[in-house]
């Protein structure tokens, strides 16, 4: 099982989840393929099953503040969520969101913005990166400019921040 979900996670590096056959996937772990079917009922259960492993590689390199694009981990684990949300029966798995609580975090500890005002934003830029992964096209002719959005977010976080810290001050005194 191991060597299925590692196959499946190192494919999806290069491979859309629309594009990963089960014959793919057991051609890397070197095993036969009727054993996806068989330890996890189909290619959307193993999806299932490592997508808590890619929320977390996802997880580890986020930085909402940084960088003009999404970095591909982000990327690729929008694709799976979105591919998952389409074509399972139970929808995206429930995990602990790892994803939500570093965004969280890294929101409240780096600009120091309420937790209320950093899920409301965490949600956006999630929302943000599923839309640029599966849609970069969708709202115009033209490829959607992540780096002016980057930008943006963090403009605004900044903006948040300050006037919090403005706030702050003016309360003290």
């Amino acid at each position: 099982m191991d060597l299925l979900r590692n196959a499946t996670i190192e494919l999806l590096e290069s491979v859309t989840p629309d594009h990963l056959t089960i014959r793919e996937i057991a051609d890397r772990a070197g095993v036969f393929h009727r054993y996806v079917p068989d330890y996890f009922g189909g290619k959307a259960e193993l999806f299932a099953d490592i997508y808590p492993a890619m929320q977390d590689r996802a997880a580890l390199v986020l930085n909402p503040l940084e960088g003009d694009s999404f970095r591909s981990e982000v990327v690729r684990f929008a694709q799976l969520a979105i591919w998952l949300s389409a074509n399972r029966e139970g929808g995206v798995p429930r995990t602990e969101q790892s994803i939500m609580a570093r965004l969280i975090d890294s929101l409240t500890s780096y600009a120091g913005i309420d937790e209320e005002v950093a899920v409301l934003l965490a949600q956006r830029l999630v929302a943000a990166a599923i839309v640029f992964a599966a849609f970069p096209d969708l709202l115009s002719d033209q490829p959607i400019d992540v780096a002016a959005h980057r930008k943006l977010d963090a403009d605004i976080v900044a903006m948040l921040a300050g006037t919090r810290s403005a706030r702050d001050s003016h309360d003290r005194t």
